[in-house]
């Protein structure tokens, strides 16, 4: 007996939430990471005047840019992943 076509519709989409959902919380470390380190380097240049980000890209204006607009996309994915997760729905 052939098995139907709707157990292999659940196991598509069970291994396509895994994955999603896999991806998304790859993408939410990384991005944490990466205000975790905007925040430190924010807070060196505050108590040292020494900005370490734009030393790190050689002064390049453009490449420090960029990175700030890393940071931003970082900052509005984590509001959209809280959002749309509720990672704090269970700590009441």
């Amino acid at each position: 007996r052939q098995p139907s076509i709707g157990k292999y519709r659940f196991i598509t989409q069970k291994k396509t939430i895994v994955a999603h959902t896999c991806v998304m919380k790859i993408s939410a470390l990384l991005c944490i990471t990466a205000l975790i380190v905007c925040g430190l380097n924010f807070g060196i240049e505050a108590l040292f005047g020494f900005n370490f980000l734009l030393a790190a890209c050689a002064y390049n204006a453009l490449a420090y840019r960029i990175l700030n607009v890393f940071f931003a996309t970082a900052a509005l994915f984590i509001a959209f992943w809280t959002v749309a997760f509720k990672p704090f729905s269970n700590l009441s």
